[in-house]
């Protein structure tokens, strides 16, 4: 009954809290770079894009291209053009978590795993490679490219070989497309 009480205080004092930033409009926060976070643009999109899942940065041309979770389109959101958008239909009716770009190319992981690589032959048509994850039972949320080992990671959200306190990893070769076991295993507890 301790241990609750106790709970509900935290819990308490963290909606406090909350509440004083939010209405505190005097709040100064220390931006990481290229960001100002005391001077946030907003943009209105369209409807099309409820459901995003994964957005990738295009320095290029300042524009954010991002995945539909469940209808298999790409989109292109141009920032500096009143956010018009462009989209492309890259895979089928699916559940897509993330996206990451290399060497001119989309990789887009989907819960079970697999990754299907997108790449532009022109600004119409996209060409597309579909990698099979290895194992069932399986579900995945995030990617990213780890510059130092030149591999794609897979982040589980939750699969059959993970403890309770444990949450693992693995690894997508792009030059050799394959899947291995992931780099590390990251300890919930520590987080």
């Amino acid at each position: 009954m301790k241990k609750l009480k106790n709970t509900c205080c935290y819990v308490y004092v963290l909606i406090c809290f909350c509440f004083y930033i939010a209405c505190n409009s005097q709040a100064e926060f220390n931006s990481p770079a290229e960001y100002d976070l005391n001077h946030p643009v907003k943009i209105k999109l369209k409807s099309q894009l409820d459901e995003i899942s994964g957005i990738n940065y295009s320095s290029k041309d300042s524009g954010l291209f991002a995945i539909s979770d469940e209808t298999g389109f790409i989109y292109k959101i141009f920032l500096n053009e009143h956010a018009r958008i462009q989209k492309w239909k890259f895979g089928n009716n699916s559940d897509f978590e993330d996206l990451q770009t290399y060497d001119s190319s989309f990789y887009i992981l989907s819960s079970s795993g697999d990754i299907i690589k997108v790449k532009f032959i022109n600004t119409d048509s996209l060409e597309t490679a579909k990698y099979n994850f290895p194992e069932k039972k399986v579900e995945f949320e995030t990617v990213y490219f780890d510059t130092a080992l030149n591999k794609l990671i897979l982040i589980c959200k939750d699969c059959k070989e993970d403890k309770k306190k444990e949450i693992s990893t693995f690894a997508f070769d792009i030059t050799m497309q394959t899947y291995t076991e992931g780099p590390y295993k990251i300890d919930a507890d520590k987080i």
